[in-house]
């Protein structure tokens, strides 16, 4: 083997094991990111810890008190918080869903979440999400997750790495003045290139070419000096996020992508709300919080024949508010269901009350319109109950539970996904943004 193919199969190594620290803490991401919608908030006590399955092959109560016991009998310092202990094997289990919908947060990122709910932000003014799913390439056995045999297909299995995107950009944020717009995707970060999977796989797909001698060694080379550049600045998306939606003084350097072209801006860190309510030009901005009911049931109290209801900005919201909010504007009956691939059957979304005078309705969407906003939307205009102008709904039409641990930090966890009338859906498609 000549020098040159065995200096850059040694590169090569050393990418791939790059990509296996960035694929593992990728899991850690995951489990760190806060992208929830708001339901109630439960308390979770300590001792939930164990799961649920009657074909558990280990005895999860048991397996968590040994580990517990060996960690610290075992462990070369003491380990004094057992609290500690429990909050970090739950940071674990939501981990190991794989679901970046479904996600930990420690004290501070609840406490932010919280406030999000709320319209409340701090930051640069946005709100940021991972999009995208993992793919493995290789089937469960025996209903456990694949796991990559190697380096090479541990970066295969990266493929689908989801990348950081803005989910809303409040009005009048610093990061709206400086063009930011929902559906952007963060590039870097104050100069760290924010790690992905598409560098990773492109030097993979280029080794292969490599081997197989479709290109230089120059070419591949350059790769993997990009790779070591980028590499060795790196932020995971979670870190990123907390960066660009933290404080309220300093500024941050941004790059994002809009439609393959790259933008850049220094932003200033402040307080940014969202402005629920009935708005000057009479439009009423809806939040499915109590007091987003209330202002509801303050705009039907005026009588009015037409109601134009804003959805955008509309990340958070209790479904059961929205079902609420569906009695007050529409007749009793069923609006769609919350399905998961579960053998459970649907749970549908009824109303046992409702109205058959209420107003005409006009919803405003657009991509910021998710969870019990999007629901809530595709209920209305599949039953014709409501005229939808805008764009198509966003994408995350998940319901959501929010629950708090004892020690102030908490997660999310998707216990459903609304589906409606499938003609909405192809309808608002075909329309696109007005």
């Amino acid at each position: 083997m000549s020098e040159t193919v065995k200096s850059i199969r040694a590169a090569a190594g050393i990418a791939v094991l790059s990509a296996l620290v960035f694929v593992g803490a990728r899991l850690r991401d995951w489990a760190d990111l806060r992208d929830g919608e708001q339901d109630r908030v439960a308390v979770l006590p300590s001792a939930w810890l164990a799961s649920r399955d009657k074909e558990v092959k280990v005895p999860v109560v048991s397996y968590y008190h040994e580990m517990t016991r060996l960690l610290k009998e075992k462990y070369v310092e003491p380990i004094k918080d057992d609290q500690k202990l429990a909050g970090g094997a739950v940071r674990g289990m939501i981990a190991s869903l794989g679901d970046p919908r479904s996600l930990y947060y420690d004290k501070s990122e609840f406490d932010c979440l919280l406030n999000a709910r709320e319209g409340k932000y701090t930051g640069i003014g946005v709100d940021l999400a991972l999009r995208g799913e993992a793919k493995a390439k290789k089937p469960a056995v025996d209903g456990e997750p694949s796991q990559p045999a190697d380096g090479e297909e541990a970066v295969a299995m990266s493929e689908g790495m989801p990348r950081l995107q803005v989910s809303l950009v409040v009005p009048g944020s610093n990061a709206d003045k400086a063009g930011l717009k929902a559906g952007d995707t963060i590039l870097t970060v104050d100069g760290r290139w924010i790690v992905e999977s598409s560098l990773l796989l492109r030097f993979r797909q280029a080794q292969k070419l490599f081997d197989d001698k479709k290109i230089t060694f120059k070419a591949i080379n350059d790769l993997r000096k990009e790779l070591k550049k980028k590499t060795d600045r790196a932020l995971m998306p979670l870190k990123a996020r907390d960066i660009l939606m933290s404080a309220t003084s300093g500024i941050v350097r941004v790059e994002w992508m809009r439609g393959g072209k790259t933008f850049n801006a220094a932003i200033s860190k402040g307080a940014s709300n969202l402005v629920w309510g009935t708005q000057p030009n009479g439009k009423l901005a809806l939040s499915f919080t109590p007091s987003g009911l209330d202002s509801l049931k303050s705009a039907l109290a005026k009588k009015p024949t037409q109601l134009e209801l804003d959805l955008r900005n509309n990340l958070y919201g209790d479904f059961e508010t929205m079902r609420q909010a569906l009695a007050l504007v529409a007749p009793a009956g069923s609006y769609g269901a919350l399905k998961s691939s579960r053998k459970e059957a649907p749970a549908p979304i009824v109303t046992s009350k409702g109205t058959s005078s209420g107003p005409s309705l006009t919803l405003i969407t657009d991509g910021t319109t998710e969870g019990a906003a999007a629901a809530f939307a595709l209920a209305l205009s599949s039953n014709g109950k409501a005229k939808i102008v805008g764009s198509e709904v966003g994408p995350d039409r998940s319901k959501k539970e929010v629950v708090r641990l004892p020690d102030g930090s908490g997660f999310t966890l998707v216990v459903g996904d609304y589906t409606a009338n499938k003609s909405t859906e192809v309808s608002m498609k075909k329309r696109g943004a007005k």
